[in-house]
């Protein structure tokens, strides 16, 4: 038994088992309730509760038994060493953007990723904003990104008052393509972002490396996704100038909110350092030298952090198993997922597949919904939103999006409930035909 399995299944006793859900089922049930009627008597108090008859002050903290939820898409593993660390954090005092968890998780995380330098951050979105305001570019210089990814690549490059270029993936790994970088290249292209989307290591990232270095242009890994991914045995977020990674609640490791930025170029580390703490000097206390920002994680954030990363490990190989259990009862029925190189390791951060040609990804969805059953779609393409001006005919990401569905995935996660998730997928598509 690995050392935090006892805690997974403390998680999943505590999680799992609401004294006062339990309660009203057994009340329910033996007064001949059925299903469908205790269904009408959460949602007598789901009304009640919104109409504040509940509101006393004794009731305030009633919890919302009413949530149809019971399986949901993601949750944070926190352990006894989360709790003792962020603890130790606050009776230090060291609560803001100072502290030895900072320093400590800096450099643990440098080294596990493979590069000299890491700066922590208040989430991913920053981490990706001060690697690019990092880069001093020109005003309205153009950032190439792929167009099926999280809105955040987007939105940070617009942020520093760049134009992101969008571009579509490859349908075998889903991630950007070379061959439709190489066409998007214009006199004002100074960047790219490669995206490691859900987990899986850019197929092309070895050539993309190369060709930037033709073409000087600078190269960003978003490892968002991706923590502990690897091609022939080198960490993804070690291969770019720079690499950003995100820990919100729902990633392999996390600290609630928090990000980081990776690089082992010293000029890029010095200049990211004084961005992130508003442009101040080093030698010159509230001098600053150059516009910034407070893109600082706090010291007990850091904390979860430290504890998380020496489990990293243990969660990949939980979520490891959890993916070939998916994959056992799911790709003989049609499904398909994102493939990578062979010498890559990828890393199952949420198991999302493509639906079958005769199943609709949003109507298997509802149906999963209505047995509590939470999921996720697939990334909108970026080119299709409102405010993004470029717009791109870019099929394999409308396609990808189109069919794409991400299933539970999280650690406590066990076999059985694998299984219930899909017994009621098989059911579905008994049903469709």
């Amino acid at each position: 038994m690995s050392s935090i399995e006892p805690e997974i299944n403390n998680y999943k006793s505590i999680t799992n088992n609401d004294p006062i859900i339990n309660k009203i089922n057994s009340l329910l049930s033996s007064a001949g309730f059925d299903k469908d009627q205790l269904n009408v008597a959460l949602d007598a108090i789901k009304n009640a509760k919104e109409k504040s008859l509940l509101n006393k002050k004794e009731d305030r903290d009633f919890p919302l038994i009413y949530e149809r939820v019971e399986i949901p898409i993601s949750k944070p593993f926190l352990t006894q060493s989360c709790r003792r660390n962020y603890i130790d954090a606050f009776d230090s005092s060291w609560i803001s953007s100072l502290g030895e968890y900072i320093k400590e998780f800096e450099f643990q995380f440098a080294k596990y990723i493979g590069t000299n330098y890491c700066l922590s951050t208040s989430n991913g979105t920053t981490a990706l904003e001060l690697a690019i305001a990092a880069l001093d570019l020109d005003e309205r210089s153009e950032i190439i990104i792929p167009d099926l990814t999280f809105a955040a690549v987007s939105n940070a490059v617009l942020a520093k008052g760049h134009i992101p270029v969008c571009v579509d993936v490859s349908p075998i790994d889903w991630n950007i393509n070379l061959e439709e970088i190489k066409k998007s290249i214009s006199n004002k292209t100074k960047a790219v972002i490669v995206v490691h989307s859900y987990g899986i290591p850019a197929i092309e990232l070895e050539n993309i490396c190369r060709f930037c270095k033709e073409q000087n242009l600078w190269l960003i890994e978003d490892c968002a996704e991706a923590h502990g991914a690897s091609i022939k045995s080198k960490k993804v977020g070690s291969f770019g100038d720079m690499a950003t990674f995100s820990f919100y609640g729902n990633k392999i490791i996390t600290s609630g909110e928090g990000g980081a930025v990776l690089t082992s170029n010293k000029i890029l580390f010095e200049r990211m350092l004084k961005l992130r703490d508003h442009g101040m000097s080093k030698e010159r206390r509230y001098f600053h030298e150059i516009q910034g920002f407070n893109y600082r994680i706090t010291n007990p954030q850091a904390s979860l952090l430290v504890s998380q990363l020496k489990n990293i490990n243990q969660f990949l190989e939980i979520r490891k198993k959890q993916e070939l259990l998916y994959d056992q009862r799911l790709l003989d029925y049609g499904f398909t997922k994102a493939k990578s190189l062979n010498e890559a390791v990828k890393v199952n951060w949420i198991y999302t597949v493509q639906c079958p040609k005769n199943i609709i990804s949003q109507e298997i969805a509802k149906y999963l919904k209505l047995k509590g059953i939470d999921t996720r779609p697939i990334f909108s393409p970026i080119s299709t939103f409102p405010y993004i001006t470029q717009k791109n005919n870019n099929e394999v990401s409308k396609q990808l999006s189109k069919n794409g569905l991400s299933l539970p995935t999280y650690i406590g996660l066990d076999e059985k409930t694998i299984n219930n998730i899909c017994n009621e997928i098989h059911e579905f598509i008994k049903n469709q035909k």
